[in-house]
C-alpha cells in the first residue's frame, strides 16, 4: 500500500531502472560511477541497502535478530519477500519497507543534488509515521470505495419518436 508516485519508483528498482550514478554514467551525466559516501560503484543494491547511510536507516528499522539474513536476498526475491505480504496480513511491514526505500531514496538525492550538508533528522520516527498515515488513508479509502461502489444494470434505449 502506497501512492502511485512510491508504486511507480518501486516498479523503477525492480526493474534496475532508477537513476543512480553508475546508469548516469552510461548517460554521460557525470563521470564517477562511484557512491559519495564509499566510492564503490553505485548500484541499485548498494545505494538501497549497501551504502553505509542506508544501512544506518535500515539497522533502525529491521529488527536486530533479522538484520543478518535482511541484507542476503538478491534484489527480486528481496523484493517479493518484503513486499507482498501474505494475504491475510496487516500489510504495515510491506508499507513501512516501502516508505524506508523511497525515503533513503529521496534523502540521497536531496543530499547528493540540493544539499551536500543535509542529513535526515529522527529518519525512523519520520519513517513510522509517514507509513502509519499512509497504512490509516489507504485503509480509510478502500472502505469508502466499497461503500461508494454498488452495481447498476443498464441499457440503451431508443430515444422515442417525436
Amino acid at each position: 500500500m502506497a501512492p502511485q508516485r512510491i508504486r511507480f519508483f518501486l516498479w523503477l528498482v525492480g526493474h534496475d531502472r532508477i537513476m543512480k550514478n553508475s546508469n548516469r554514467m552510461r548517460h554521460n551525466l557525470t563521470s564517477d560511477p562511484s557512491c559519495k559516501h564509499c566510492n564503490v560503484e553505485e548500484t541499485t543494491l548498494h545505494l538501497l541497502w549497501d551504502c553505509k547511510t542506508a544501512k544506518k536507516i535500515w539497522q533502525q528499522i529491521v529488527l536486530n535478530r533479522d538484520l543478518n539474513s535482511f541484507f542476503t536476498p538478491p534484489l527480486w526475491h528481496w523484493l517479493s519477500l518484503n513486499l507482498n505480504p501474505p494475504v491475510n496480513s496487516n500489510h504495515k511491514w510491506s508499507t513501512t519497507c516501502t516508505i524506508t526505500l523511497w525515503r533513503i531514496w529521496r534523502w540521497r538525492n536531496i543530499k547528493c543534488f540540493e544539499n551536500p550538508s543535509f542529513e535526515p533528522w529522527k529518519p525512523f520516527e519520520f519513517i513510522m509515521t509517514q507509513s502509519n498515515t499512509i497504512t490509516k488513508a489507504m485503509k480509510s479509502s478502500s472502505k469508502i470505495d466499497v461503500l461508494l461502489k454498488s452495481e447498476k444494470l443498464i441499457r440503451w434505449m431508443t430515444p422515442p419518436d417525436d
